[in-house]
């Protein structure tokens, strides 16, 4: 299990492995108005991402959670390819 890093960003919160190398998919989608289901199967269809399911204790919750995380390089990658033409 990880201990995870918050992190602010919109207004709300997300989460990396306390190293930094990996940060979890859903809260970023839902501080961005994104479908995270819809996301993950959008980067499971590419070559580039690398990406895991972690059991994780987000801070101030006692529950361990499956969660997906993506690396640094998979982050910043699948951002720059979000579609922002709704």
């Amino acid at each position: 299990m990880k201990e995870l890093t918050q992190i602010p960003f919109h207004d709300t919160t997300i989460y990396t492995t306390a190293d930094g190398t990996y940060v979890a998919l859903r809260p970023v989608c839902e501080a961005l108005g994104l479908d995270a289901n819809g996301q993950w199967q959008r980067l499971q269809r590419q070559s580039w991402t690398c990406a895991c399911m972690m059991h994780a204790r987000v801070p101030g919750d006692d529950q361990r959670r499956e969660m997906v995380f993506v690396d640094r390089r998979t982050f910043t990658m699948w951002l720059a390819t979000i579609d922002t033409q709704y």
